[in-house]
């Protein structure tokens, strides 16, 4: 029943590729019956497969390549490619990912995801990304996770200073915002204070004067 289930979902892909409906129905077809374990494998290339046909179909829509890029990745890091570098997923991500960029050169996303698929322990490679990192640390300066992001691509590439930076940022925004919800009030926090702040705000039912006057 299930094959014959994705049979008729292909065909109804092939005849209309833009139907939604049908790569969904023929993604959810890959579970064989409802109290075997679910092939996560088929299902992700199921989802992989989405994103193409999507991609293809809408080839102006920038957000659904970064999707198929972001799928890609989501492939790439499967335990078949345990052990190597830049396995042909990765690859195929990276160049999704840079058309995106032709279209949007600024799509924070897409610099996002860049940055992971050249986050390898290779210099020659992981220095590629070094002008997606420039344009994304643009768009960050308020967000925690993205500014701590930056820092990946400055390990990889042995800039252990820069490096620290962008962690930095991202520990001060986090602090920042962590005490407004406390407190009510924007306090900024140095680095200096970054370790008894963050014992406070672990253990602590009230903020010491030197924190909520700083």
């Amino acid at each position: 029943m299930y094959d014959a289930a994705q049979d008729a979902f292909t065909l109804a892909i092939n005849t209309k590729p833009a139907l939604i409906e049908a790569h969904i129905g023929k993604m959810l077809a890959c579970e064989p019956v409802l109290w075997w374990q679910t092939n996560y494998k088929c299902g992700l290339e199921k989802y992989n497969f989405i994103n193409a046909n999507l991609a293809a179909a809408y080839p102006n829509e920038t957000d659904i390549r970064v999707l198929w890029g972001l799928s890609l990745l989501n492939v790439a890091f499967e335990k078949e490619f345990q052990g190597e570098i830049e396995p042909p997923p990765m690859i195929q991500a990276r160049q999704v990912l840079q058309e995106a960029l032709i279209a949007e050169p600024m799509h924070p996303s897409a610099l996002h995801y860049l940055m992971h698929a050249y986050d390898v322990v290779q210099y020659n490679i992981s220095i590629k990304a070094l002008d997606y990192v420039s344009n994304y640390e643009k768009l960050v300066g308020t967000l925690s996770y993205p500014q701590h992001l930056l820092s990946y691509i400055w390990m990889r590439t042995g800039s252990l200073l820069k490096s620290e930076s962008p962690d930095e940022k991202s520990l001060q925004v986090c602090l920042t915002s962590c005490i407004l919800e406390v407190t009510g009030r924007i306090v900024n926090v140095p680095s200096t204070k970054f370790e008894p702040v963050l014992a406070q705000l672990d253990t602590a039912d009230q903020f010491s004067p030197f924190v909520i006057t700083m």
